[in-house]
């Protein structure tokens, strides 16, 4: 189960977040947001994964992966910001997913299967 949530992590969220795009030249802030829970959901998931933890339910969960060895120092500050999004236009949208997608690689990168 540790690899698959890793390979998971790893293939599925800059997938989701390259799917988002679509939904943010479009101003769906709704679309995009979904795309950005799953995404960080998955991280959430590839991090507690590479730590031999697992999580149970999603009230917490961004918090505590944020204190795990492999996350970035500021995972949890980051991937709360992402679901602050200042409006709907396009470019603000673009933006969002901009540093989802750098929170993404960096995780991505520090976690193996």
């Amino acid at each position: 189960m540790r690899e698959a949530l890793i390979a998971d992590a790893q293939w599925e969220a800059p997938f989701v977040l390259a799917n988002a795009r679509k939904g943010a030249a479009r101003g769906d802030a709704f679309y995009v947001a979904g795309c950005l829970f799953r995404a960080v959901g998955l991280l959430v998931q590839g991090l507690h994964a590479h730590a031999g933890c697992w999580v149970l339910n999603e009230k917490g969960a961004v918090q505590a992966a944020g204190q795990l060895p492999p996350a970035p120092a500021d995972f949890a500050a980051r991937a709360h910001a992402l679901f602050a999004m200042p409006g709907m236009a396009p470019d603000v949208l673009s933006t969002v997913l901009d540093a989802a997608d750098g929170l993404t690689a960096e995780v991505c990168g520090r976690i193996t299967p």
